[in-house]
């Protein structure tokens, strides 16, 4: 279903290489990429993604991992693009015991390091897609923070890891 990667390929801007490096210059946002919504977006009505390339070279990214990055911060519109799998992808989520409890002891860490919003706005704006792009990208040379996370030994539940499977397939990711 490369319909789905396009869609949410089609929902972002990049910014470019250049205008990446501005943003990430001097370690001010340390991520490895980020994604600016609604009123963050310097875009006005428009969603904006800058890969920190610098990160990913220095951390000896694959050579693909710009369009894997694009296409992991992409999937924080995912919950806009296809709606109904977001949804049954977060219930199947919370109905397991194990992902429930892996994602919880997460949230205490988050807040002993200043987290302030309540745990289903944290899991659905920040930890839910964490999850996702762990899952599809486990193990991916492109991700050096992916480096830990697996596919089969970590808590997801059976009928999340199915949902994952699924989306997995249909964006067309190995």
């Amino acid at each position: 279903m490369a319909d789905l990667r396009n869609k949410l390929l089609g929902s972002v801007v990049v910014a470019t290489p250049e205008d990446s490096a501005a943003f990430f210059k001097n370690g001010v946002h340390d991520r490895w990429g980020e994604t600016l919504t609604g009123e963050d977006s310097p875009i006005p009505g428009k969603t904006l993604v800058y890969v920190n390339d610098g990160k990913f070279v220095k951390h000896g990214a694959a050579e693909d991992y710009r369009d894997k990055a694009v296409l992991g911060e992409a999937l924080h519109m995912l919950k806009a693009v296809d709606p109904d799998r977001w949804n049954r992808m977060r219930l199947s989520a919370l109905k397991s015991p194990e992902y429930l409890n892996w994602t919880k002891n997460s949230y205490q860490r988050s807040v002993a390091e200043g987290e302030k919003r309540p745990f289903e706005k944290w899991h659905d704006v920040s930890r839910f897609d964490q999850v996702i792009g762990g899952y599809l990208f486990a193990k991916d040379p492109a991700f050096p923070s992916m480096a830990d996370w697996s596919r089969t030994d970590m808590p997801y539940g059976k009928e999340l890891v199915k949902e994952l499977e699924q989306l997995r397939k249909d964006l067309d990711i190995e």
